[in-house]
């Protein structure tokens, strides 16, 4: 009997230390960051007045029930888990029990509040539906599921923890394990939180989250074809950085930026889906890419890429559909989508409604599709090699006035954002 106790034990703990975490552009984290990271969302959200719903099926309802009563008594954080029977056989009985949570949601959730969707499978329907009525309200979603890992609902979250294991009492116990350790996190950081009227800004020495700025204008800047020169798929070769070469005034321009605004950096990489080269070469350029703008004094204060492609697209184009970069529907997190910049709003303690203004620079219709998406502005690159594009950007500029605009000098964005800004600010 000891043995089956220690072996159930330390099989939890080996599940426990294999959980993944991964954010809304797929990007895996480590678990120790992911749990500080939603431990200061979730303190942020409080200190603002927000709220923390929880919600789950079977035994995750029990989990969401329990945690919700925690971290109201022990975490001060205004919580609830929509459990109660009136309004689940109500909403069932009347709307379908695949909106049972989501009606709830969109009745009681306000933007910057944070729903912890808990399923075991992943593949609730209810839960899915709730997640993304979630995202659309502007609400932080956290996912917590096991089985397979492509279940839908790794998908949504701007932070997803996956257990990979398909019991449903180890799924169960290790999820409340997760919302005890994110709980604990809050109730030992709390007292680093310096409160003013505006913002909380943690001081402590683990800060999993950049400091949350003043700057109200986000400039999402384009990679290859804006930033370095691209002659198709950047990357492909081994010798890469003996290739790299950056558009004049590319430096400059980031350094002009970046007293004003967030500056990130945003792209598409299908060359990953493609096979052409791995996620862990785009985070290798990029890092390398940083390296030299920081000895130039120039800062990007986030990186992010999509390399996720659809199913449809990918059995068009004759890719291997079982690859983890194949998406059901189209990526959320690929241009023209507003993905990547809802994350980058999110890593830097922000939501992207809390910008007055969001510029998007580079080559292609899809950076300024985005941009309009995100009801921003779009600057469109001249870099001499996408001249077939100008017509189609003529009509966009004519389509949206005061939103497409274009440049062949990359030093002369800043006039353009200071322009927009000083106009804002009148």
């Amino acid at each position: 009997m000891k043995a089956v106790i220690e072996n159930y034990i330390n099989d939890l703990h080996k599940l426990f230390n294999e959980t993944g975490v991964t954010d809304i552009s797929g990007k895996n984290l480590s678990l120790a960051d992911g749990l500080f990271i939603a431990a200061e969302i979730i303190m942020k959200a409080s200190l603002r007045g927000n709220k923390v719903f929880f919600i789950g099926n079977g035994g995750s309802a029990a989990v969401a029930s329990h945690k919700a009563l925690d971290y109201w008594m022990m975490g001060k954080i205004r919580t609830t888990a929509f459990s109660d029977s009136a309004n689940l056989t109500c909403i069932s009985n009347d709307f379908g029990y695949e909106n049972v949570f989501a009606k709830q949601i969109e009745m009681f959730a306000d933007r910057g509040d944070v729903l912890m969707a808990i399923s075991s499978s992943g593949n609730s329907e209810n839960i899915v539906f709730a997640a993304e009525t979630a995202r659309r309200r502007g609400c932080h979603v956290f996912t917590f599921s096991g089985f397979k890992q492509t279940n839908r609902l790794r998908n949504i979250g701007e932070l997803n923890f996956y257990t990979p294991v398909s019991h449903y009492n180890k799924v169960e116990s290790l999820h409340l394990l997760l919302c005890d350790c994110i709980l604990e996190i809050i109730t030992q950081e709390r007292k680093k939180f310096i409160i003013n009227p505006e913002h909380a800004v943690h001081t402590g020495a683990n800060n999993f989250l950049q400091a949350r700025s003043e700057k109200d204008i986000l400039v999402a800047l384009d990679r290859d074809g804006t930033l370095i020169h691209d002659e198709g798929y950047f990357g492909l070769e081994d010798n890469w950085q003996d290739n790299l070469k950056f558009y004049d005034g590319c430096i400059d321009m980031i350094k002009s930026l970046n007293p004003v605004a967030d500056v990130v950096v945003t792209t598409n990489q299908i060359g990953v889906a493609r096979g052409f080269y791995t996620s862990k070469r785009v985070g290798e350029i990029n890092k390398y890419i940083e390296s030299i703008f920081k000895t130039q004094g120039a800062v990007i204060d986030g990186w992010h890429y999509c390399p996720y492609v659809e199913r449809a697209w990918a059995r068009k184009e004759g890719l291997d559909l079982d690859t983890p970069w194949i998406k059901d529907e189209f990526p959320k997190t690929r241009k023209p989508e507003i993905g990547m910049l809802e994350q980058a709003a999110v890593d830097l303690g922000k939501e992207l409604s809390s910008y007055k203004n969001i510029f998007v620079i580079g080559d292609e219709l899809d950076d300024l599709n985005m941009a309009l998406n995100a009801g921003g502005i779009g600057i469109w690159f001249d870099n001499g090699k996408n001249d077939y594009l100008f017509e189609e950007v003529k009509k966009l500029k004519t389509a949206n006035p005061g939103k497409i605009f274009y440049v062949k000098d990359l030093t002369k964005v800043i006039d353009m954002v200071q322009s927009v800004r000083n106009w804002f600010h009148l």
